[in-house]
């Protein structure tokens, strides 16, 4: 072997290795990517649950009582957490 034929040997053999590792960087992006999504989706089934309990509860109230508080209770935990409903991701009605 001359040395051109190492000097080609060994740049094919950087090649192969710098795309194996670009090959496992993207994969591992790709699978954060999912896990991501996976956990944004479970917590936007989360939020639709909860409002849904918000909803019987409040229809179970105003029911009971002839109001719903809805708004009245949305504000206080607004006052006592300092944590605000955006209303983004609801069902308008």
């Amino acid at each position: 072997m001359n040395d051109a034929e190492l000097i080609l040997a060994g740049g094919i053999v950087l090649g192969a290795v710098i795309m194996s590792i670009a090959g496992c960087t993207v994969a591992r992006m790709i699978l954060e990517r999912r896990r991501l999504q996976e956990r944004y989706d479970q917590a936007c089934e989360d939020v639709a649950f909860l409002q849904a309990v918000e909803e019987v509860h409040s229809a179970k109230l105003k029911d009971e009582t002839g109001e719903g508080h809805r708004m009245r209770i949305r504000n206080q935990v607004h006052t006592e957490t300092g944590l605000c409903w955006s209303g983004r991701h609801t069902k308008k009605k």
